[in-house]
């Protein structure tokens, strides 16, 4: 998919969402193949605690694919080869502070096949990173666009298409 095509595609989830652009978030699935089949990794939020994936907010100058891994090494701790295209999108609520409140966010999700996972990162003392089967990390994650994003990935991968 052509740069101006994801823009577009972008462009649309964010208004049938009624999402202003300043909403709009890169995140990482990270994935990697062991002997006893693919897994996923999840990491906690730093305020709730609850199971994620990594991703944070554009970064000027900077391509959405390298953001996604920019945060994934920032907030899990690993490297890896990320997708040139999303593997699709999806929404949770964010608590910004307490004059705005909660938020919708919108997330652009990359594939990242990991090539590395390092001990010392950036916010590796604020989360807990866990591998876990497709499956279970679908049923780990709180938000169900999240969960059904986790579920194209295992099977565009064990298709062979990523």
């Amino acid at each position: 998919m052509k740069k101006k095509a994801v823009q577009k595609v972008a462009k649309r989830a964010l208004r049938a969402r009624r999402l202003p652009s300043s909403q709009l978030q890169y995140g990482a699935l990270c994935y990697r193949h062991t002997k006893s089949g693919l897994q996923v990794m999840l990491v906690t939020s730093r305020r709730t605690k609850r199971w994620i994936s990594p991703k944070g907010w554009p970064m000027k100058g900077i391509k959405p694919p390298a953001v996604a891994a920019t945060e994934a090494y920032e907030e899990a701790g690993v490297r890896g080869n990320v997708s040139k295209n999303p593997l699709g999108f999806y929404s949770y609520r964010k608590f910004v502070n307490r004059r705005e409140g909660m938020i919708t966010c919108l997330v652009q999700a990359y594939a990242l096949e990991v090539t590395e996972v390092v001990k010392k990162f950036p916010e590796a003392a604020q989360r807990e990173r866990r591998w876990l089967k497709p499956k279970k990390a679908a049923k780990k994650v709180r938000e169900s666009e999240l969960a059904a994003l986790i579920r194209v990935l295992a099977d565009q991968v064990n298709d062979g298409s990523r």
